[in-house]
């Protein structure tokens, strides 16, 4: 597991009495999952059964939190976007190391001929270079489309 699209996916695969599922990170190393049954419940046995996979195969330096889905209006979790396919597979499948994230940044935006500049505790920097023209929605939709291909539990930078 790594990204929000690979949490969900194996969350799902595990889990398929889960109806609802929203995977949110505000990065501090922190992952809320949002879920609930179809009768629109987190029964405690799911809660606990949720919380033996994510010790077994969650990323071991992020704390989880298991909500019922009824939280995100109350903890204002913005909608989760839905990435083109492009990204959603570059989500799913690029590696997470630092060189793989390059690998992955280059795959998905080859036109802007960013950079991964530097890893700050929890923050991930990115640059565009200057002769590169990029207007603030377009950043915008980058930095939305970053934090797809980022590990959870970190940010993303984007001057």
């Amino acid at each position: 597991m790594g990204t929000r699209l690979r949490y969900e996916k194996m969350i799902r695969e595990m889990f398929p009495q889960i109806y609802y599922l929203r995977v949110y990170s505000p990065g501090e190393y922190k992952v809320f999952i949002y879920v609930c049954d179809k009768n629109l419940e987190l029964p405690n046995h799911l809660e606990l059964q949720l919380k033996e996979f994510l010790s077994v195969h969650g990323m071991a330096h992020l704390i989880h939190e298991i909500k019922h889905c009824s939280f995100i209006k109350k903890d204002k979790i913005p909608p989760a976007n839905d990435p083109p396919p492009e990204i959603k597979i570059l989500a799913l499948n690029g590696e997470l190391n630092a060189k793989g994230i390059k690998r992955t940044i280059t795959a998905a935006f080859p036109f802007l001929n960013m950079d991964m500049i530097a890893v700050e505790g929890d923050l991930v920097k990115f640059n565009i270079p200057e002769d590169v023209s990029v207007s603030e929605v377009e950043k915008m939709v980058i930095r939305d489309y970053l934090h797809e291909l980022i590990p959870l539990g970190t940010r993303v930078e984007l001057p």
